[in-house]
């Protein structure tokens, strides 16, 4: 598979659902239980999933009713996303397939887009835009808020800036959510927001998840070494020890 972009950073590939469960790193939903904000797994997870010690390879589908119901709305969100876009060839994987995409820097690092923007042809295809979907459910006022104001839950904002750490060439990515209201353990009403995330407003962040998922892997799976309580602090410290020391040095280059 080829791509138009000088540099790439990823390989794409697409895999039955089974296959895909054993063949994922660290991917999107991942990067939300390393970053201490998940609601679905911790870290721990994810560190015994990648030394294949966790059971029915921590397929969540399998165990959580609301996100099996989630991932079959995502493919009939996407096609509503690409009817109301005329102007944008949005395009998913096959029937029946799952993306998979590796980063070029570390392949246990990877991401499965729900959808892409594309232009160009088979040939020289790229990817230039990503698209999230998430089919929600609301029990309160207080919730559904957070939604209309903008304040998504950061496991889902994590999950968006993996986009980008793996997939170099896109320059943003738009979490389309479908919002079911819940009244009474009954449907009231659906809402659906767009958010945009360009790679230019959250470079920082990207930056720096991609560094955490890396020293995750070398740090700790690589060595079967399980991470303390603590490790997240650590590694911040570290990472902000580090772009000090960097920019001391861009100083001291310029000033020369």
């Amino acid at each position: 598979m080829r791509y138009s972009v000088k540099e790439k950073n990823f390989i794409a590939k697409q895999y039955a659902r089974e296959e895909w469960l054993g063949k994922r790193g660290i991917g999107g939903s991942d990067v939300g239980a390393l970053m201490q904000v998940s609601k679905w797994q911790t870290f721990n997870d994810v560190f015994n999933r990648l030394l294949g010690k966790a059971k029915d390879k921590d397929d969540l589908a399998k165990k959580n009713k609301r996100v099996a119901e989630g991932q079959k709305a995502e493919k009939y969100i996407c096609n509503l996303y690409a009817i109301e876009h005329p102007d944008k060839k949005v395009v998913t994987a096959a029937v029946s397939k799952v993306w998979l995409f590796f980063s070029n820097k570390n392949v246990r690092i990877t991401v499965s887009p729900d959808a892409l923007v594309q232009i160009g042809g088979d040939n020289d295809k790229e990817y230039t835009e990503g698209v999230e979907i998430k089919d929600v459910e609301v029990h309160s006022k207080k919730e559904l808020e957070k939604w209309q104001t903008g304040n998504i839950p950061e496991q889902y904002f994590y999950q968006v800036m993996q986009y980008m750490v793996v997939i170099n060439t896109l320059k943003k990515v738009t979490l389309v959510a479908r919002i079911k209201v819940m009244k009474e353990k009954e449907l009231d009403h659906i809402e659906e927001y767009y958010y945009e995330y360009s790679r230019k407003e959250w470079k920082d962040t990207i930056k720096f998840v991609g560094w955490l998922e890396n020293e995750f892997i070398e740090r700790y799976v690589n060595k079967n070494k399980r991470p303390n309580a603590n490790y997240l602090e650590e590694l911040k410290k570290e990472y902000e020890t580090r772009n000090r020391a960097s920019r001391r040095n861009k100083d001291t280059s310029s000033d020369n």
